[in-house]
């Protein structure tokens, strides 16, 4: 899945550079390994489907960035998406908020403050890391808990945790499941060739995706 891609890529980068050669042309080989890792794979963590889909990888979270930049890009990301699909999360301190406004209103009708266009800007500023504060301390919350092993599985670990940290859930449904690569929908169009031949060529939409989905069915559920 896409999470594992850069922790994929930076253990692999380590493998090679632990690596003693003895032979020159082992170590040009090296050297060359190295560059091309860079040049290929050195913007990875600033893609923002493999970065948040790692970060929401209990097995991986954040360990595996090295530049602080990309998290930080990663992390501000993170916020904006949870604030977008949660956007009703603060509604008491936006209330609270509401009357203190109506609160200075009226008083501000009695006589003239100069510092009335502060206020506003103060309460507008105060509104803002409200309603991003909510956000950032589940994050926060969600990597001072240390992952969990590699070969635990991350679905189920989320289930566990999700009453915990249920935007970051929700985030982790959306991610976790985008594949990697294209291989399984390639496999998906070969059976489904194998299926429709020449000789079968008028099955309906309907019946082949019957066909192809009882295909794809383990041996273990035709006993």
């Amino acid at each position: 899945m896409s999470s594992k891609i850069i922790p994929v890529i930076v253990c692999t980068q380590n493998l090679i550079k632990n690596q003693k050669p003895v032979f020159n042309i082992a170590n040009n080989l090296q050297i060359k390994l190295l560059e091309e890792f860079a040049y290929r794979c050195g913007k990875l963590e600033y893609n923002p489907i493999l970065s948040i889909s790692t970060i929401l990888d209990p097995r991986f979270k954040d360990i595996y960035f090295i530049e602080p930049q990309s998290k930080s890009k990663i992390l501000n990301t993170l916020v904006n998406l949870i604030e977008a699909q949660n956007p009703f999360a603060n509604n008491d301190e936006i209330w609270e908020n509401e009357v203190e406004d109506n609160v200075d209103s009226t008083n501000s009708n009695n006589c003239i403050n100069l510092w009335s266009l502060h206020r506003s800007l103060e309460k507008k500023q105060k509104n803002k890391t409200k309603s991003g504060s909510h956000a950032r301390d589940e994050i926060h919350s969600y990597f001072d808990k240390s992952v969990i092993g590699l070969k635990e599985d991350p679905i189920i670990e989320w289930e566990n945790i999700k009453g915990a940290f249920p935007n970051l859930y929700q985030l982790a449904r959306q991610y976790l499941f985008i594949s990697a690569t294209s291989v399984p929908s390639e496999r998906l169009f070969s059976k489904t060739g194998n299926i429709m031949t020449k000789s079968r060529n008028r099955i309906l939409g309907s019946r082949l995706s019957k066909l192809v989905f009882l295909q794809s069915l383990d041996d273990k559920y035709w006993h």
